[in-house]
């Protein structure tokens, strides 16, 4: 499995693999396109040995403050196609976002990563408790197809060494 950063030509794929996966949760697939044009914004793409397109995770920057001193990765999208679900692919995705996290604490204080889940996705649930994500204090959210989102939060280690 290689990641690596999405290009133009992954658009239509992005668009696709989002609109399919986050349908339940609305219109996601263009909502996806305006986020990544947003500066702070990096997409990744997972590709398989024969260099096909099986996932994606989407990962912003956000100041956590309003003295714009401290910063959290918020992951606002992650999605495996069908046909790899359940073989490690978006572990993998999720991990490359929290190391994309600590790779930014060369220029930004970045303390910690966010992401939001809804309440009935127990799947992926579990896969962030198993990477260290535990449920924030934030008040859950709501998707635009009236599921709760939950929002889970992994504080990033501060002895990490670079």
């Amino acid at each position: 499995m290689i990641i690596g950063k999405a290009t133009l030509r992954d658009r239509d794929f992005l668009e696709s693999l989002a609109g399919d996966s986050f349908r339940p949760f609305g219109n996601y697939g263009k909502l996806l396109r305006g986020w990544s044009e947003e500066p702070g914004v990096h997409t990744y793409i997972a590709r398989d040995d024969d260099k096909t397109r099986v996932g994606f995770v989407m990962l912003g920057f956000y100041y956590a403050d309003h003295q714009r001193r401290s910063v959290y990765g918020d992951i606002l999208a992650i999605a495996v196609a069908p046909n790899q679900r359940s073989r490690g692919v978006g572990r993998l995705l999720l991990r490359h976002a929290v190391e994309m996290s600590y790779q930014a604490r060369r220029t930004l204080d970045v303390r910690e990563v966010r992401l939001s889940v809804a309440h009935t996705n127990l799947t992926a649930q579990r896969l962030f408790a198993s990477e260290g994500f535990s449920e924030g204090n934030e008040a859950r959210g709501r998707y635009d197809g009236g599921q709760d989102a939950i929002r889970m939060v992994l504080a990033l280690s501060l002895e990490r060494a670079e």
